[in-house]
């Protein structure tokens, strides 16, 4: 298959990250030529890896060059900003956060960083707006229930009634359309 994909940037290929099952993904955009690409493809391809093995350090140092080549990208301040949070470096996660909203540009990008302002909370032991961000992603269509309930970063929120309530009605909502595929 080939795809077309109109706008008025420049895009490399999709990267897929850990919540692949739901098709969660970013494209990083080209700032200036493509003679950046391979470097890029490098970077990425070892940060995703140092983020899924959780070596925050390390994904870290990786989004920091990635940063400098595409200072706005919206993915790459989600994740750092996550990373930061894992390692209790809360002032830095939550300025990281701040920056992958100011850059979203899509709906997509928008629930995902909601997501990324729930696992902040999350992992700084603020619950309530851990949840209040969680259900605003959700609202904008995060549906990977799976992720949610297998997320780490979630962990600290796992048994607070406002989360097993708010998962619960998301598996709910997907059931339906599960027995329907049977």
């Amino acid at each position: 298959n080939s795809y077309i994909k109109l706008g008025n940037q420049r895009y490399t290929h999709h990267t897929y990250c850990s919540c692949s099952i739901a098709q969660y993904f970013f494209e990083y955009r080209l700032s200036d030529s493509c003679t950046y690409t391979s470097g890029i493809d490098l970077q990425a391809k070892n940060m995703l890896t140092a983020y899924k093995q959780s070596k925050s350090e390390l994904a870290i140092s990786y989004l920091d060059t990635l940063l400098q080549l595409e200072p706005t990208s919206n993915a790459y301040w989600a994740i750092k900003g996550m990373c930061e949070a894992r390692l209790g470096k809360f002032e830095e996660a939550l300025r990281s956060v701040n920056s992958a909203m100011e850059n979203a540009t899509s709906a997509a990008e928008k629930r995902n960083t909601l997501y990324a302002y729930a696992n902040y909370y999350a992992l700084s032991g603020d619950k309530e707006n851990a949840i209040k961000y969680l259900k605003e992603s959700i609202d904008l269509g995060f549906s990977n229930y799976t992720h949610i309930i297998n997320d780490a970063d979630l962990r600290n929120i796992k048994d607070y009634p406002p989360f097993i309530e708010l998962t619960n009605e998301l598996k709910n909502k997907k059931e339906p359309a599960d027995k329907k595929k049977r």
